[in-house]
């Protein structure tokens, strides 16, 4: 019977033949008319792209390997699919929004489940918002909805950008779950735009028994007291006391609440808690040098000295966010208007192989146009950068 078949299959392909009848193509053609490699090749290549997201690389391996994947001849829709799942992954946004762009171009549609991997997994900074914005509106005009967790990262990302707006708009969805972790929670608390919404979902999330209230929700409560309160310390102290029944803070929600003093200028209840910290982190410096910062009035101050001793303790710290004692430290210069003490200082972070940020770009260039920190009638009694020198020696 299969000798059978095999010959009846050879009749129809020579009857095709003296037809005219072209044979069904292997590979096709989309968007900018490349000849794709068969069907079967891109799963594989794109099999083998996905699976090194479970291997112990670094990212600039990753990146590297999904790069040369991607640049070769008839790259597959799969494939490049793949690619854009891992690059988001690794927070490769650049090269994931120029792969995004090429499929575009491609008429692919996503499915739903590399939606999810996108948004789920995807590591984004607060510039990647408009990125993952625009991933979520092609996923929802594809009818796609989100879920728990696409929805919680969604919501984050933007809260991190500071765009509460779309953060808000989205936080509505919370409201259709049943089930929400501690995560969604934090998420969701992040959407409010006022007090009486930050209240009003911290009161839904204490009627949810099947969540314990962790540092998390502390943190994200104060954080967001700094934004939609006019009094946001004395706001944060009666929620600890009368809501967190004073429960013990952990060291993201010290910072947080150092935070709530610090946009109150209660500059003696930030630097009581800071000393009473038994751990200190970048972010609890920062909060103490932008503190100083406040309180500074010239160069040489009592103040503008506390600073530059915590600076100095700490600038050669080998954390990997220590670019932000930093940027805090340049903005006090900035204040203080001094053009060459940020040269130095930028001059510094380069011999200790510092990243210069976008923040620390901009806030840079700030001073370099004004010749000073605009605000800044401030005249120093001493030359700022000999004694901005002196002390980075």
């Amino acid at each position: 019977m299969s000798a059978f078949l095999k010959d009846c299959s050879k009749a129809v392909a020579h009857l095709g033949k003296e037809l005219g009848v072209k044979k069904k193509p292997t590979a096709f053609t989309l968007g900018k008319k490349k000849t794709l490699i068969p069907q079967k090749a891109d799963s594989q290549a794109a099999m083998k792209l996905r699976t090194i997201r479970t291997v112990s690389l670094s990212t600039t391996a990753v990146a590297d390997t999904v790069a040369a994947a991607c640049a070769k001849p008839g790259v597959g829709n799969e494939t490049l699919t793949a690619a854009l799942e891992v690059l988001c992954r690794i927070g490769a946004i650049g090269r994931a929004n120029r792969v995004h762009t090429e499929l575009k171009e491609r008429g692919v549609q996503l499915s739903a489940k590399s939606y999810q991997q996108i948004i789920e997994r995807g590591k984004y900074a607060a510039r990647d918002a408009p990125f993952l914005k625009e991933i979520e509106a092609e996923m929802i005009n594809s009818g796609i909805e989100h879920n728990n967790r696409t929805l919680t990262k969604f919501v984050s990302v933007m809260t991190k950008a500071g765009d509460i707006q779309t953060a808000s708009e989205k936080g509505s969805l919370y409201e259709t779950f049943d089930d929400m972790s501690i995560q969604d929670w934090t998420a969701y608390l992040g959407t409010a735009v006022t007090v009486d919404e930050l209240i009003d979902i911290l009161t839904r999330l204490l009627s949810d028994t099947k969540v314990v209230i962790d540092d998390g929700v502390h943190s994200q409560v104060f954080r967001r007291l700094c934004h939609v309160s006019n009094s946001p310390a004395s706001m944060a102290e009666e929620i600890h006391t009368k809501i967190f029944k004073s429960a013990t803070l952990g060291h993201t929600a010290q910072n947080a609440l150092m935070r709530c003093y610090l946009a109150s200028n209660e500059h003696q209840k930030l630097e009581a808690l800071y000393n009473s910290m038994p751990k200190h982190t970048t972010e609890s410096h920062c909060c103490l040098i932008d503190s100083y910062r406040e309180r500074t009035s010239t160069f040489g101050d009592t103040y503008f000295l506390a600073a530059e001793e915590v600076f100095q303790k700490m600038s050669r710290s080998k954390e990997r966010d220590v670019v932000f004692i930093y940027l805090a430290i340049l903005r006090l210069y900035a204040k203080l208007g001094s053009v060459k003490s940020a040269d130095l200082l930028t001059d510094q972070m380069t011999i200790n192989g510092i990243p210069q940020t976008r923040e620390i770009k901009e806030t840079l260039q700030q001073v370099l146009e004004s010749g000073g920190y605009p605000k800044s009638t401030i005249k120093a009694p001493v030359d700022p950068d000999r004694l901005l020198a002196s002390l980075l020696q």
